[in-house]
């Protein structure tokens, strides 16, 4: 297993530890939005039922298809977007696993395919991926691409039963894009699970509930 190390985000395994508890939920099914090598979801497999993770990266997708898809994790080898079809997906060159920057081109200033490699993913849509599967828990950590993730997710939000937990990268996306959460009946909540304000600054990582936590 991969040592709990500030690289392994231990503030957002607590989090979910803590959010479990509270609400006492501990059959929860979960989906990894950007599992890279999966350093969040070797603890998720762990104190929730089963899930589902999605990773581009071709070479982090079959690290994370060895290591988990005996241990109750369905591995997709897909981008979430806000529609599906292709689009062009930029990862650093190499073929070793555990590229923490890829992401999909359009949100990437610089392409030098001196340092990028560039390939064509497929793409699908929260809402269509799990129009007939349960769902509980999305962690969504997609560098930049966030809110296409939850612009593709309005039915699950608008059914107002899955939590979310997600990093948000850009100050200026946040400013404007950050209402959509509350459009769709959702709360914003601190690692700490506390509430916050309508018109708080950018948090960098956040839980997004439509219930009391």
């Amino acid at each position: 297993m991969i040592p709990l190390t500030e690289e392994s985000h231990p503030e957002q395994i607590q989090c979910v530890i803590n959010l479990i508890n509270k609400l006492n939920y501990h059959d929860m099914v979960y989906c990894d939005v950007g599992g890279c090598i999966g350093e969040l979801l070797q603890y998720y497999c762990q104190i929730m039922k089963r899930g589902y993770v999605f990773e581009p990266n071709i070479h982090n997708y079959e690290y994370l298809k060895n290591e988990y898809s005996n241990r109750g994790v369905v591995v997709e080898n897909l981008a979430v977007h806000s529609s599906s079809g292709d689009l062009t997906f930029m990862s650093k060159r190499g073929d070793q696993p555990g590229d923490h920057e890829g992401k999909l081109v359009q949100f990437q200033e610089d392409t030098d395919e001196n340092k990028y490699k560039l390939n064509k993913v497929s793409c699908i849509t929260l809402d269509e991926y799990f129009k007939d599967k349960d769902i509980d828990f999305i962690k969504i950590d997609v560098e930049g691409g966030e809110w296409e993730v939850l612009r593709g997710a309005e039915k699950i939000m608008s059914e107002h039963k899955v939590i979310f937990q997600v990093e948000f990268h850009s100050h200026d996306d946040w400013e404007n894009r950050h209402q959509l959460i509350y459009d769709r009946g959702y709360n914003i909540y601190s690692l700490d699970l506390e509430l916050l304000d309508k018109d708080c600054n950018r948090p960098y990582q956040a839980i997004l509930s439509a219930r009391d936590i």
